[in-house]
């Protein structure tokens, strides 16, 4: 038996994994409360959120780490409640490598094999296999403290996925690296799931990590899942102004609802009011609410020249190629543009500008 290296097929009506119902009580402290999803055969699930949002209490109780206070789990349909972590299936990777420090990089791949009984033939042809997958097949004979931590981290990888686990969990592999290896296992781990086309799930608290691997994310935060969707879904339609604040960056200023359709609002900057008119699919505050919120991203806040006392002032600019960030106070309020670079040429700090809202990328929250 060798591992499976073919290209993810698509992914099937029925979830492969699906949480329903999931709560997690400590005493009276509620972890996660009544949290359900799905996974698809062959995705890669990212569970996205601050410390403390319960993403790391939901990955160990599908590991069988912790019991769910309330709720199901199943993977194809057969319930793994009841089921203790060694009879799961699942393979998993921890921030920490977790490798026997005494063994050489193959014997701590052979590792879950040698506890299956697999015959030795059969265990060195896998282990072989899995230090190609990931390019460590010159390095089997060393001890983990001979690997740089990159390396380290794809050994883990290796272990994880040796015994071919129909489903694999990272817990926050990537946190203990350095930026610049971050962003290379990034890459990796991405070439490696296409590659392999294991079903896996990712908790992490990077946005970016999860915006650049995972095929669907879920963001949490107090224990319940705020919005679950593509990385393209949670950046260009956040649900909430908590997504829409977490996911990239946003502007959020309070506003005031006008009009009889409820499309229009009025932003007070600056003792002046702006009137926005923003659309109905991207209202996602009730009709009663009082408290609103205007939500606007960098990129999508236009700049340009004023004499206006009633305009923004540019505090700082910041250049980075083809664009330019642009940092302004307009009254009580900091906002964060980003302009072509080409367009904000000549804007010094001190400089007054008159603002713009994009009204179709503008959103309505309900202020939190």
């Amino acid at each position: 038996m060798t591992l499976d290296t073919h290209q993810p097929t698509p992914a099937p009506a029925e979830d492969y994994l699906k949480v329903t119902g999931f709560s997690k009580f400590y005493g009276e402290t509620c972890a996660v409360r009544d949290v359900s999803l799905g996974v698809r055969e062959g995705e890669l699930l990212a569970l996205l959120g601050p410390s403390g949002s319960g993403k790391s209490t939901l990955l160990m109780a599908i590991a069988g780490f912790e019991a769910p206070s309330s709720g199901d789990i199943t993977i194809a349909g057969r319930s793994l409640v009841e089921l203790p972590p060694h009879r799961r299936g699942i393979g998993m990777v921890f921030q920490r490598y977790a490798l026997f420090p005494h063994m050489t990089v193959a014997e701590n791949i052979a590792y879950p094999l040698r506890r299956r009984n697999m015959a030795r033939r059969e265990i060195a042809q896998r282990v072989q296999e899995a230090l190609e997958l990931v390019r460590l097949d010159a390095f089997g004979a060393r001890l983990p403290t001979q690997l740089s931590g990159g390396q380290q981290q794809r050994v883990a990888l290796a272990r994880a996925l040796v015994f071919q686990p129909g489903l694999l969990l990272l817990d926050e592999p990537l946190g203990a690296l350095d930026r610049k290896l971050r962003q290379e296992m990034q890459t990796e781990l991405k070439q490696i799931h296409q590659r392999v086309g294991t079903t896996m799930i990712l908790v992490t608290h990077d946005q970016e990590e999860a915006l650049s691997l995972a095929d669907r994310i879920a963001v949490l935060d107090g224990g319940r899942i705020q919005q679950f969707g593509t990385p393209a879904e949670l950046y260009d339609s956040p649900a909430n102004a908590f997504v829409a604040d977490f996911i990239g960056e946003s502007n959020l200023i309070p506003a005031k609802r006008m009009g009889a359709d409820g499309t229009s609002v009025s932003v007070k900057l600056n003792g002046t009011d702006i009137v926005v008119s923003v659309p109905q699919a991207n209202i996602c505050a009730a009709p009663s609410d009082d408290s609103l919120l205007l939500g606007a991203r960098p990129e999508d806040i236009a700049l340009s020249p004023s004499a206006s006392e009633t305009g923004a002032v540019v505090v700082q600019t910041n250049y980075l190629g083809a664009m330019l960030n642009v940092l302004l106070e307009l009254g009580p309020y900091q906002i964060r543009a980003r302009i072509p670079a080409r367009l904000g040429t000549g804007l010094t700090a001190g400089q007054s500008v008159e603002i713009g809202f994009t009204p179709e990328a503008s959103r309505l929250y309900t202020a939190t």
